[in-house]
Formats: structure tokens, sequence, C-alpha cells
């Protein structure tokens, strides 16, 4: 199976919340995110890949502590 890209916010708690591409990242203004981006779930590897930016938001991903908190919220490792 293809890996699907999906879209992401980190909130201020460093929760994240990934979501469809058919969403806007401005859906989840109201929560105040501090990044956003886009992601890829790979679970033969068991890590979420956090790249790029929201256009809607003008937020960048911050990919290293985003991937990390990420892979950590799905796969607990």
């Amino acid at each position: 199976m293809k890996d699907q890209i999906q879209k992401y916010v980190r909130l201020p708690g460093n929760e994240i919340i990934i979501f469809s591409k058919l969403v806007e990242h401005f859906t989840f203004k109201h929560l105040n995110p501090v990044t956003a981006g886009l992601c890829i779930i790979d679970p033969q590897k068991k890590k979420v890949n956090c790249f790029g930016q929201s256009m809607t938001l003008r937020l960048q991903a911050d990919e290293e502590n985003d991937t990390r908190l990420a892979t950590l919220q799905i796969f607990g490792n």
C-alpha cells in the first residue's frame, strides 16, 4: 500500500492532530497551533514523518520535533 500524505497541526501543549488533506489547516486556527504541515504515517517503520508548511496558517513544520512527537503519539516509541 502506498503511503498517504495527511495534514497535521501541533498545539501549544505538544499535542499533534493529524487529519485528511481534504481539510484546510485553517479549520484548527481556534486551537492556536504553533506548527503545521504535512505528514506521512509509515506503519512498517512505525514512524510519522512531518514536513512542509501550512499556507492558510502561515506556519512551518518543525520537522525534527514534530516527527518525534507525532511518532510518539501514534506508535508510542
